[in-house]
């Protein structure tokens, strides 16, 4: 099935990709969960948090890439390893993102598939009451007409 063709591609990448993604997620997982706690306590105000949020984590990010790439650079004293590293932060920030989001379809269409005879007796329960309104429709237009 293509489903299962999908499924298994899907997970093939997610396995490929897991080391990437976990080291996106150990240097990324402070400022991107800094900001949010930060946010919440200096404001109430919904219409606020939201910019709030966004110029706490610029802010954090920058400031944690900046801190982990001296850090690096200090262990290093390589400026080709160093440069090569922060490409790699930001880089792997973004393919920490994209990984959580086909995770989670993968998760969602696993679970999907899984419960398709469910599914299944579904769409036969919705074509059932289709095919009855269209009955009692022709029906009526006919006392009615």
């Amino acid at each position: 099935s293509v489903v299962i063709a999908e499924m298994f591609k899907a997970s093939i990448a997610l396995i490929l990709g897991f080391p990437l993604w976990l080291f996106g997620f150990v240097v990324s997982y402070i400022p991107y969960k800094l900001p949010r706690v930060v946010a919440l306590k200096l404001t109430d105000s919904e219409a606020f948090y939201g910019a709030l949020l966004m110029s706490l984590g610029t802010l954090f990010f920058i400031l944690f890439y900046s801190l982990e790439i001296f850090g690096f650079w200090v262990l290093t004293h390589h400026p080709s390893l160093t440069i090569l590293f922060g490409i790699l932060l930001v880089l792997s920030g973004f393919f920490t993102i994209y990984y959580a989001r086909n995770a989670r379809r993968l998760y969602f269409n696993f679970k999907l598939y899984s419960r398709k005879h469910f599914i299944d007796e579904l769409i036969k329960e919705r074509t059932n009451l289709i095919n009855d309104f269209d009955q009692l429709r022709s029906q009526y237009l006919q006392e009615n007409s």
